[in-house]
């Protein structure tokens, strides 16, 4: 199943597309947050041009584990108005550490400019691959990641 990714920032949101056979995750782009219609209708694009059979949207999530977060509210619109104008299922992640791995990824990378590595929708991915590998094990099968070979 094709998927994308969304992750919602109050300026920025980042995209990532995937797919849950063969498993792959990748991040796709990241775009300004003008208003809640301009993103619900560039991701909404997404959508069409991926040909994505769902999306999974970060929810913002506390470290006990309850829904919270300067955004929830920000976010549970962003999903609600997807929900109406998608046309395929929108689901939601825990994207709790996300952005913070995501940094983490790019000063191990040794990457210094933040237009060469792009955070949020490498954010995006992470939220992707948490959704994809949580469905696949409650699914009782480990995600269908491909074989990696050696060069």
């Amino acid at each position: 199943m094709r998927l994308l990714g969304v992750d919602f920032g109050s300026k920025r949101t980042g995209l990532a597309i995937g797919d849950t056979s063969p498993f792959f995750v990748e991040p796709l782009k990241t775009i300004a947050t003008e208003d809640m219609a301009s993103v619900v209708r560039a991701v909404t694009a997404e959508i069409e041009i991926e040909a994505v059979e769902g999306v999974v949207v970060g929810l913002p999530t506390s470290l006990r584990g309850h829904e919270g977060g300067d955004t929830l509210e920000q976010v549970t619109d962003f999903v609600r108005r997807l929900s109406l104008t998608a046309g395929v299922p929108v689901s939601t992640e825990d994207e709790r550490f996300t952005s913070v791995l995501a940094e983490r990824m790019r000063r191990e990378y040794g990457v210094s400019s933040s237009r060469k590595f792009d955070l949020d929708a490498v954010a995006a991915a992470l939220i992707l691959e948490t959704y994809i590998e949580r469905i696949s094990l409650a699914a009782g099968r480990a995600p269908d990641r491909p074989e990696e070979t050696e060069s």
